[in-house]
């Protein structure tokens, strides 16, 4: 127990030096006997557990993501879904911090999977609400691209840009945005 504490403590102080680097330098100006100095452990303690900041990185942003599924299970309805991305717009407004290393790193790849994912399920709903106009399968895997892609780039410009925007507007927004009627093109015929 004890051993996993320590693991734990000595994990989270090199996240937080890493974080307080990143807010002067970029990741791959950073090397390991900076971040050790700014942790303050050793660098035998830091090759316990990782070969790179880069790999500190890559587990902050892993913590991040495991912190944020539970907000975006799957949603029974639109109202479900606008208030679990709300909770997400809430977590990633309320790590900031975090959030915009992240992003200034493009180390955030599973949030756009993950973002995707959540427009998957809500497309799911909103077909299911608006049955007089059914997407193909193909044409589903390109509006949750264009629209995870755009809500990823919002978020991301909220936050690094640290725009005078609440957590509710946010959701708002991309809940809106899904509301926009989709071009005709992508939308199959009623009567195939």
């Amino acid at each position: 127990m004890k051993e996993n504490q320590r693991v734990a403590v000595t994990k989270k102080m090199l996240r937080e030096g890493l974080i307080r680097l990143l807010r002067a330098k970029e990741l791959d100006k950073i090397h390991i006997n900076e971040l050790c100095r700014e942790a303050g452990i050793n660098r035998a303690t830091f090759y316990r557990h990782y070969k790179t900041p880069r790999d500190v990185l890559q587990e902050l942003e892993s913590e991040l993501i495991r912190q944020l599924i539970p907000l975006t299970k799957t949603p029974g309805d639109i109202r479900e879904a606008q208030k679990m991305l709300e909770a997400t717009c809430t977590y990633i407004y309320d790590h900031a911090d975090v959030a915009k290393i992240l992003f200034r790193c493009n180390s955030d790849e599973s949030l756009m999977l993950g973002l995707n994912e959540f427009y998957r399920q809500f497309l799911k709903i909103w077909k299911k609400e608006r049955p007089s106009t059914p997407m193909d399968e193909a044409a589903t895997r390109i509006v949750i691209a264009g629209v995870g892609g755009g809500a990823y780039c919002l978020l991301r410009q909220w936050i690094l840009e640290d725009i005078p925007k609440t957590p509710s507007e946010i959701s708002s927004i991309l809940c809106s945005v899904l509301r926009w009627p989709l071009p005709a093109e992508l939308l199959e015929q009623d009567n195939k």
